[in-house]
Formats: C-alpha cells, sequence, structure tokens
C-alpha cells in the first residue's frame, strides 16, 4: 500500500565552504552519458505501446490511456527509492499526486465496462511491471491451484480453449509446470482498481528505470 510519509524537522547543518567546480573533463563525460541515455531513449521508442496500438488495434486487447505527468513520474521514483534504496525525499505533496493517480486509475476503471468485466493489465509506455509486488494472492499458492486443476481437469479455460487431441497433464512435467506457472503469474498480475495497479508500478524495478531514464531525457532537453 502507500502511505504518506511521517514529518520529520531536521535542522540542516551549515558549513563555510562551497561545493567544488565541475571541471571540464567532468562535464564532458556528464555530456556522453546523457546523449547515450537519450540515444537509447529514441532507439525505444519505436517499441512504445502507443506508437504501434493505432496499428494493431484491430488485433490487440482494448487499451486505455492515461498520461503521466513527469511531476508525478518523480513521485513514483521517490517512493520507489525510499522504500528499496533508503532515500527519505519521498514528500506528502507526492503521495498527493500518487494518490491522485491512483483516483484516475479508478475512474478510468469504472465508467469503462470493457475494463471492468474481467481485469486489466497495466504498463507504461514501454515495458509492464511484471516485476512489481501484487497486492492480492501469493504466487506460490496460485501456482499450486493452477497445477492442481490441470490435474483434475477443472482448469476454468479449458472448455474456452479446448486442446484436441486432449493434453494428459502430468504434474512432474516440466511444461505443465510452466502453464501452471504462467498462469498463475498472469492471474496476480490482472488489476481492477487504481490501488492494484500502482502498487505493481510503484514495487517495479523495470517501471522504476523507465522512468529514471524519462525524466533524465527530459532534464537534459529542458536544460
Amino acid at each position: 500500500h502507500l502511505h504518506p510519509p511521517s514529518i520529520v524537522a531536521i535542522q540542516p547543518t551549515v558549513t563555510a565552504h562551497q561545493p567544488p567546480k565541475m571541471t571540464e573533463e567532468k562535464k564532458q563525460r556528464d555530456e556522453t552519458y546523457m546523449r547515450s541515455r537519450l540515444e537509447k531513449q529514441r532507439r525505444h521508442t519505436p517499441f512504445d505501446v502507443e506508437q504501434w496500438y493505432p496499428v494493431l488495434k484491430a488485433h490487440t486487447f482494448a487499451t486505455e490511456f492515461l498520461p503521466l505527468e513527469p511531476s508525478e513520474a518523480r513521485s513514483i521514483i521517490r517512493y520507489y527509492r525510499q522504500r528499496y534504496c533508503s532515500d527519505k525525499r519521498l514528500t506528502r505533496e507526492d503521495c498527493v499526486r500518487i494518490y491522485s493517480l491512483k483516483a484516475r486509475i479508478d475512474e478510468t476503471i469504472k465508467t469503462n465496462p470493457k475494463l471492468r468485466k474481467n481485469g486489466n493489465f497495466v504498463r507504461l509506455s514501454s515495458r509492464s511491471p511484471k516485476d512489481g509486488t501484487p497486492l492480492k494472492g501469493n504466487l506460490i499458492e496460485n501456482y499450486k491451484e493452477e497445477l492442481r486443476s490441470r490435474i483434475e481437469g477443472t482448469h476454468s479455460r479449458l472448455d474456452i480453449f479446448p486442446v484436441v487431441p486432449p493434453i494428459k497433464w502430468d504434474s512432474e512435467d516440466p511444461n505443465t509446470k510452466a502453464a501452471a506457472a504462467f498462469e498463475a503469474q498472469e492471474r496476480l498480475l490482472r488489476v481492477s482498481n487504481g490501488n492494484e495497479a500502482l502498487n505493481l508500478i510503484c514495487t517495479s524495478e523495470r517501471a522504476y528505470m523507465d522512468l529514471l531514464l524519462a525524466v533524465d531525457c527530459l532534464d537534459y532537453l529542458n536544460r
């Protein structure tokens, strides 16, 4: 869950010296590094969902797009850093932005019957937060349930997607285990509200790295 941070008053330490000036060599290294970051983002842009979705719209899942403001991206970055990197710079304003984004996701799902029906998969432009922590369920327990339903022939998708000839599932068979693991993960990544969606995003290293790249490039272009 996303919790606002407590407020701690800290008396700053005053020092008499000035920070060292950036040398030309360091400036050049920083410039080279940021140009490589910008080039990386440029190479990845054609794979962003908003680029290919209009072309493949008729052949893929119905999708709703929500803009993510730079300030919201920075708040998610600070949340991730506080939770996993002991960086205590998350502010109350950051939490307000994150909760506001949660409300926008909730409203989008609430007003779209297709999104309310079977759950949704959330992603950023570039990647999905499949490495994030889901709020519901447990991967191991879901895996065991998926494996059991296949062995007993009660799996919910067997009637929807019949296999001819029928597969004889075996609990020791690697393919059976892989299919069960895939379904278990899919079930946990399916979200039905903003809280579940944002918890995946805010705990995902993939999402964190992509947002960091995006704001770094934005800052470099706007300098």
